[in-house]
C-alpha cells in the first residue's frame, strides 16, 4: 500500500474518533490549537503530520497517540 494510502487510512481513523466525540472542525480547531482547514486536511490525507501534531491532535481527542494508528498496517508491503 502506498505511502499515501496509510495516510487516508490515518485521516479516516481521526475523523471516526472526532465524529465519535460529537466533535464539529470548529471545535477541533479550539481544543487543538490547530488550523480547522489542516484537521480538515489530515482527515482527507493530504497533508502529512509531524509527532508535535499527533500529539496534539490525541490530546484534543483524549485518547493515547497509538489510537489515531488503529488502522491494518502491514510492514511487508
Amino acid at each position: 500500500m502506498p505511502q499515501k494510502d496509510y495516510k487516508k487510512l490515518f485521516g479516516e481513523n481521526l475523523r471516526k474518533l472526532r465524529d465519535q466525540r460529537k466533535m464539529s472542525l470548529l471545535e477541533s480547531d479550539y481544543q487543538s490549537e490547530l488550523n480547522e482547514s489542516n484537521i480538515s486536511k489530515y482527515e482527507h490525507g493530504k497533508r502529512d503530520l509531524r509527532l508535535s501534531t499527533i500529539i496534539k491532535l490525541a490530546k484534543m481527542l483524549k485518547v493515547h497517540p497509538r489510537d489515531l494508528f488503529n488502522f491494518d498496517f502491514d510492514p511487508n508491503k
